[in-house]
């Protein structure tokens, strides 16, 4: 265990206060649609758990319309 003045203030953040902080650094940066976020997972042990843990940063879906790739690209790859 570590002494008390090397341990980070983040680390006595209850888990739902950082994965709150968690969600709103992904919407902020527009990185919940591409997964940028998850370069949080690499911080520490704590904050991989919390991110796992966190469904709102896993269950965001983005549906976007099909886009008609129109009969030229179609002839192209044939």
């Amino acid at each position: 265990m570590l002494p008390n003045s090397l341990v980070s203030p983040i680390s006595s953040l209850p888990s739902e206060l950082l994965a709150l902080i968690f969600f709103a650094y992904a919407m902020d940066n527009c990185a919940l649609y591409d997964l940028r976020w998850t370069k949080l997972l690499l911080v520490c042990r704590l904050w991989r758990d919390v991110a796992m843990e966190t469904c709102s940063l896993w269950g965001f879906i983005e549906l976007a319309p099909l886009q008609d790739p129109g009969p030229d690209s179609i002839l192209s790859n044939v």
